[in-house]
């Protein structure tokens, strides 16, 4: 049972980018309120927000200070470490991402394997 708390991963560069522009969007930002914080320029912010995945990582760490947001590791789910074989047993994120979006639980998430 997820809880409102509930860590949701961000396994790509959108997933990154789409969390960033929400949390801009919250507090009522526009790119150039934010961007002006970070001392990044607007359209490097849209591109980065997009999911631009060459973005820079001093840009993104500007980015997330003036947010006062911060990067934690934790271990994924042991479904997704048990996952990650090659051939028939490779991990599918893209299915994995899209049960994520779907709201599927933990224990209902399945490894998607590719057949």
């Amino acid at each position: 049972m997820e809880t409102a708390n509930a860590v949701r991963p961000l396994l790509t560069s959108r997933d990154l980018g789409a969390a960033v522009a929400a949390a801009r969007k919250e507090r009522g930002w526009s790119q150039a309120i934010l961007a002006g914080k970070a001392g990044v320029a607007r359209p490097w912010l849209s591109s980065f927000e997009n999911g631009k995945p060459t973005v820079s990582l001093e840009g993104v760490l500007r980015v997330m200070i003036a947010l006062g947001l911060g990067f934690g590791l934790v271990r994924a789910d042991a479904d997704v470490l048990t996952g990650l074989g090659t051939g028939s047993d490779r991990f599918d994120l893209n299915r994995y991402i899209a049960d994520w979006n779907a709201g599927s639980s933990s224990s209902e998430r399945s490894c998607a394997h590719h057949d």
